[in-house]
């Protein structure tokens, strides 16, 4: 019983440290250490009824129209790009857009209301995990 206490409370304290580094990760996208650029589409394709897979046990979903894109951006005479796909057509995306990106790493960006950072989310669903993980394994 004490093995299953430690290996739970380890378990809770590594998904702990990862979620912190999400955490600050997360942070480093406020303003004050965010900038913006302006971005340029680079090349749209657009298919009709794609199959997207959803994760390993998850029946595939058929998309009716399907839109892959790229962004383009320079940051310090250094080009950038931003790859993403959305449900859509030709012409749902507009040409210019602004462009987020961390001042100490650049290639780290996102577009408002286009793409998302994984880091936020990740970051708030690690929370339960760790914090179960641990008070099970000092309840235990």
């Amino acid at each position: 019983m004490l093995f299953v206490k430690i290996i739970m409370i380890v378990l809770g304290i590594l998904l702990f440290a990862v979620d912190i580094y999400l955490f600050i990760v997360s942070l480093e996208f406020r303003s004050s250490k965010c900038c913006k650029c302006k971005g340029y589409l680079q090349n749209q394709r657009h298919l009709k009824n794609k199959k997207v897979h959803r994760g390993r046990y998850r029946d595939p979903v058929i998309w009716k129209d399907y839109l892959e894109f790229s962004y383009v951006y320079r940051v310090e005479n250094k080009e950038y790009t931003i790859d993403y796909h959305k449900n859509g057509k030709y012409g749902d995306i507009p040409n210019i857009v602004t462009v987020h990106y961390r001042k100490n790493k650049p290639e780290n960006a996102y577009i408002p209301n286009l793409t998302f950072l994984a880091e936020p989310l990740l970051c708030g669903l690690l929370f339960p995990f760790w914090v179960f993980l641990i008070v099970c394994g000092i309840m235990v």
